[in-house]
């Protein structure tokens, strides 16, 4: 029941999304201004997700991948493929002090930025909150991430 519940919100909020013209990426792959691709991968509860290297078969692997899911529980899969950014959050753990503490512990990264062979991984703790509707001890939060070609420095956002 809980399942087919969270499905029915699943599609609400991906038909909402839609209607205010945004594109939704579940399982799927764009290729931004013909030079970078976008993969958006379905959370790990979606036992019809696909692999990490099934959604590469759709896009060019010459060319810098973007890579977005849910939750960085598959962090070890993704750093071993060619993709350059995976991006995750966010990770309900790093909402309440002081599971922050605990998730440093049990989670290879909850929260921030790292590399992983020669994947740039980041995390973020997210705007919203969870099954839990507040956040204690931690900050609600929207990166803008700049792209850069390899070597080059990125001009700081204002």
């Amino acid at each position: 029941m809980k399942e087919r519940l969270k499905a029915s919100y699943d599609k609400q909020i991906a038909q909402a999304v839609r209607a205010a013209g945004i594109t939704v990426l579940d399982n799927q792959s764009v290729l931004l201004d013909d030079s970078v691709w976008l993969i958006g991968r379905s959370d790990d509860v979606d036992q019809s997700r696909l692999s990490a290297q099934a959604l590469l078969t759709q896009v060019d692997t010459n060319q810098p991948i973007v890579y977005l899911e849910h939750r960085p529980s598959m962090m070890d899969e993704i750093s071993s493929l060619p993709i350059d950014l995976h991006v995750a959050g966010p990770t309900h753990g790093s909402q309440i002090f002081p599971l922050t503490l605990l998730m440093r512990g049990l989670a290879p990264l909850h929260y921030g930025a790292k590399v992983v062979g020669e994947t740039q991984l980041l995390v973020t703790s997210g705007y919203g909150f969870g099954p839990v509707p507040f956040r204690l001890g931690t900050r609600s939060e929207i990166w803008m991430i700049t792209l850069t070609p390899s070597g080059a420095v990125a001009e700081p956002s204002s």
